[in-house]
């Protein structure tokens, strides 16, 4: 019964939303109602949980990346084989490498 409400607010507060609110304000000793459009921005949050609920494989906290070592023949597969899952990581946006230090002259 709640669940489709539940849902909509939550995908709303995800993604940001307006309503229009009847405020009061009082000019010149006299109470004026007036009809304002408030604005409330994304929620991160809100929208991180969303995400993880409706796409967990792709967006849960920790992901599976396994090589099979009994399928690559070298150390150089091996090192491409990690270059490859660290870049994948970088481009997710789930780990950050340092910027290179400069060798000073």
């Amino acid at each position: 019964m709640f669940d489709p409400r539940v849902e909509r607010a939550l995908a709303e507060r995800a993604i940001g939303f307006s309503v229009d609110v009847e405020e009061v304000f009082v000019v010149n000793k006299e109470l004026v109602s007036k009809t304002v459009r408030k604005y409330y921005p994304p929620d991160a949050q809100a929208a991180q949980f969303w995400m993880k609920n409706r796409q967990p494989d792709k967006w849960r906290d920790v992901q599976r990346h396994e090589v099979n070592p009994t399928s690559l023949r070298s150390s150089e597969e091996i090192r491409r084989a990690l270059l490859t899952e660290f870049q994948d990581m970088v481009d997710q946006g789930l780990l950050q490498l340092p910027a290179p230090r400069r060798m000073k002259a």
